[in-house]
């Protein structure tokens, strides 16, 4: 049970890394 809310929260970590770098890499280009 642990080891599943582990990667769960792992997951939803690198989702959120992922938006972000999304973001970043479109306010990049429109700044730019």
């Amino acid at each position: 049970m642990p080891l599943r809310t582990e990667r769960k929260r792992s997951s939803i970590e690198f989702e959120r890394s992922e938006n972000i770098g999304q973001f970043f890499i479109h306010w990049a280009f429109n700044y730019f």
